[in-house]
């Protein structure tokens, strides 16, 4: 079920996409911030820290996902060589005839594909045919145009010297298979995933001593997609450690590489960008990059980054996501930009629907009555960058520099106490200060700020909504603050 809606979000998403996006070689992954100028906060001499002020109660706070590893390589065990096993007696005087494209009327224009070929071999090596054999009617047929399939190769992933026949079919939606020698017999494991392309590598991800079989493909249209199957043997059968979730729509690279130097590779997919025309002159859209590490079970998403921002909400969520993975210094660039850069751009829900307008304007055979020039919206800068200033006063205290927090609370009152459409942050952040100046405990403090911003829902709208693109989040109260 889970790779049927993969395949169907897929073809949803991209399905209005006009220029298809290809694989390209990947590239090493470094941070989008590297030119980031680094602004202080504030200036000055600090002004004293507001006297604290009891909080009547606290709100319960919301659970939220720890996004750090607590996987430890020191805990990997390597898999013992299993013994040789017994394979079936071989007879060379057996003629392979399995069922294989028939390359004379491909050209002609026929079909190019066969069914059940996968089966017959699995026949064909339990009668006594050999490997060699099956080996060489495959190779009538590789490389002729058209044929999509026959693909194999040998490969010891059980780790018992005996190595495994792993074979790309024939049929329309392709399928990889894996023939394994057990018990005198072989049998048969279709590691059948969503319109599988291509066998990617075979290597130890995981430093366990045991190969995994690493397949691409996708079933998207327009720009495409990719998802992975990770196939490693446990001893009874092969088990997908992707989980089947590792997947990206408008694939631009993938990369299997071992960045920290633990031994253990980690997997990056960067994609999700949907073209050079259409949903991108609608909604903000950015290329995004999705690391798949190894937590002692399967692969799992760890870490995901986006494009340098272009619009200001961008900057803010960009800050908020490094915050969650406790990436400090990351986050407060990302807080500065929002605050300080003034080349990025403003987004509101007027400015979606007059990009609509504008985009399905331009479609139309008549030509339309010209829009009327859309005005910046002054008003979403102050509540930005108060919130942003708000968010630094908190990576402040999560690292116990109390004075520093004092400071840029100090300088959030002063920038944006009499704004008003910064001033509602302003009063979620006196809210929280006077709750932690109380018990000095970030767990009280956000409660306040919850507790306020879920009576105040709307200082949630310009941070995340549903008119800033599906690559947007969906701000919550609890988002406001997530540190406990």
């Amino acid at each position: 079920m889970k790779k049927f809606l993969f395949g169907l979000i897929c073809f949803s998403w991209l399905i209005g996409s006009c220029a298809p996006v290809t694989l390209s070689t990947p590239a090493t992954v470094t941070s989008t911030l590297q030119n980031v100028p680094v602004i202080d906060t504030a200036t000055g001499t600090p002004s004293p820290l507001p006297s604290a002020t009891p909080t009547a109660s606290i709100t319960s706070l919301p659970t939220i996902p720890t996004f750090t590893l607590t996987f430890d390589v020191r805990t990997i065990v390597t898999v013992t060589p299993a013994s040789p096993v017994e394979c079936p007696k071989e007879n060379p005087e057996l003629i392979a005839d399995f069922s294989i494209p028939d390359v004379d009327f491909c050209r002609a224009g026929g079909s190019c594909y066969t069914n059940n070929t996968a089966e017959e071999i699995l026949n064909f090596l339990n009668q006594g045919g050999t490997l060699s054999a099956v080996t060489i009617r495959l190779e009538k047929v590789n490389g002729i145009s058209g044929v999509m399939g026959g693909n194999f190769i040998l490969a010891d992933l059980t780790n018992d010297s005996v190595p495994e026949f792993i074979f790309r079919d024939f049929s329309v939606i392709t399928g990889i298979h894996i023939f394994t020698c057990e018990l005198g017999k072989y049998y048969l494991f279709d590691a059948l995933r969503i319109d599988p392309m291509d066998i990617r590598s075979i290597e130890d991800l995981n430093n366990n001593g045991l190969l995994e079989l690493i397949i691409s493909g996708g079933f998207c249209s327009g720009s495409g997609c990719i998802s992975l199957g990770i196939y490693e043997w446990n001893g009874d059968t092969y088990r997908d450690l992707s989980d089947n979730n590792i997947g990206i729509v408008g694939p631009k690279s993938v990369e299997i590489k071992d960045y920290d130097s633990d031994g253990i590779k980690e997997i990056t997919l960067t994609g999700e960008h949907p073209g050079s025309c259409c949903m991108d002159l609608m909604t903000p859209w950015r290329y995004k990059t999705v690391v798949y590490s190894w937590n002692g079970n399967t692969y799992s998403a760890s870490y995901v980054s986006f494009d340098a921002p272009q619009k200001r909400f961008q900057a803010v969520q960009d800050a908020d996501r490094e915050a969650l993975y406790d990436k400090y210094d990351f986050a407060l660039a990302y807080y500065r930009e929002a605050i300080f850069n003034l080349d990025l751009e403003w987004w509101t829900r007027e400015r979606r629907d007059y990009e609509v307008k504008l985009f399905y304007d331009s479609y139309k055979t008549i030509t339309p009555t010209p829009l009327p020039i859309l005005l910046e919206d002054t008003t979403e800068y102050p509540k930005l960058a108060a919130y942003s200033y708000y968010r630094i006063m908190l990576l402040h205290l999560a690292q116990s520099r109390e004075s520093d927090a004092g400071t840029v609370y100090n300088t959030l009152q002063q920038k944006f106490g009499n704004d008003p459409n910064g001033r509602p942050y302003v009063e979620m952040a006196t809210a929280f200060w006077d709750a932690y100046q109380s018990t000095h405990k970030m767990y009280d403090g956000c409660a306040a700020a919850i507790q306020y911003a879920a009576e105040h829902p709307e200082i949630l709208i310009p941070l995340g909504s549903d008119y800033h693109g599906s690559q947007s989040k969906i701000y919550k109260p609890e988002d406001v603050c997530p540190f406990r």
